[in-house]
């Protein structure tokens, strides 16, 4: 163990691509959207005006596969709007579908890993997004033993971290987060004065979330989540 971690009470824990796999059913969305829109522009555009009009909506309505929904039909309107109608929309619509309703994958050794870290610690999933979509994802996940809540947070500022910190009476210096995504889960918890772990994905291609890494003092890298056993116990 750490000898920096002695204090720590709770862990807190990211959801997609941390504890099980997500973007990978976002990349497939994606290659079916494109290989709709071939018949009139290349990979590359589709690719790109999808991603543009992701981003803009992302400000707008939030995380999840409805917003992903809203960004396809605008991204389809400015590729080929005399071609978008009904059949198109339903096309698109069932893209989303397979997306938000994907069989749930746990990554390796996660529930192993917090068997043994809840012994100990108190565990709470800290995610961002759709509420009804991330609690699907928590109700079927199989980990509801081992982890006393799951917060659904609109986003990961470091605001919205120490509200967290408030909510579960600790203080901001002793919040300690794991997660894939430098930009949600390191940044703004280094912020607000907390501890971050950053388990990186090794698919993982959202640009969105890409960020360079903090440097401080107060935060780990590792290669799989299991090795948070050797920093925490």
């Amino acid at each position: 163990m750490d000898s920096r971690l002695k204090h720590i009470t709770h862990i807190f824990l990211d959801a997609d691509d941390t504890l099980w796999e997500n973007d990978s059913y976002f990349r497939k969305a994606e290659a079916e959207f494109v290989e709709l829109m071939s018949p009139y522009v290349d990979e590359y555009f589709a690719a790109k005006t999808l991603a543009r009009h992701q981003e803009e909506n992302i400000k707008v309505f939030g995380y999840g596969s409805k917003t992903y929904l809203i960004a396809m039909c605008d991204a389809a309107l400015e590729i080929c709007p005399e071609e978008f109608g009904a059949g198109m929309y339903s096309e698109i619509r069932a893209i989303i579908l397979r997306l938000a309703l994907h069989r749930l994958e746990l990554m390796p050794e996660v529930e192993d890993t917090l068997k043994a870290l809840a012994e100990k610690y108190t565990l709470i999933i800290a995610t961002k997004g759709e509420s009804s979509e991330q609690m699907r994802k928590w109700h079927i996940c199989g980990l509801q033993d081992l982890v006393s809540a799951i917060e659904v947070m609109e986003n990961k500022s470091a605001a919205d971290y120490r509200n967290l910190a408030v909510k579960a009476g600790i203080a901001p210096e002793n919040f300690f987060m794991v997660g894939n995504a430098v930009r949600s889960d390191v940044l703004p918890v280094i912020e607000m004065g907390g501890w971050a772990v950053y388990v990186p994905h090794k698919d993982f291609s959202w640009q969105h979330e890409f960020a360079k890494m903090p440097d401080s003092e107060k935060v780990f890298e590792i290669e799989n989540i299991s090795q948070l056993k050797d920093l925490l116990l």
